[in-house]
């Protein structure tokens, strides 16, 4: 269980690194955009979405096709139409 929380907290690095930039830009703190962007942590949290986007897209792409078997389609969503 902790293994959940601390890969999904590493994945999200980035993104907060990039909401704080994007918050210090807009209100007009130039000095402090590129600070939250140079963290280790950052660069750590976007070399762990290149190697997990795989595996992503793949879950992904099973709870699609999960959802549409649930709903009655099978194949093809065109063929169901």
């Amino acid at each position: 269980m902790m293994a959940y929380y601390r890969n999904a907290s590493m994945l999200m690095h980035a993104v907060a690194a990039a909401t704080d930039a994007m918050r210090a830009l807009a209100a007009g703190h130039i000095g402090s955009v590129a600070a939250p962007l140079l963290r280790r942590s950052v660069a750590q949290s976007l070399w762990a979405l290149i190697k997990e986007t795989p595996k992503m897209r793949r879950m992904a792409r099973r709870s699609r096709q999960t959802a549409l078997k649930r709903k009655g389609f099978t194949g093809h969503p065109r063929e169901s139409e």
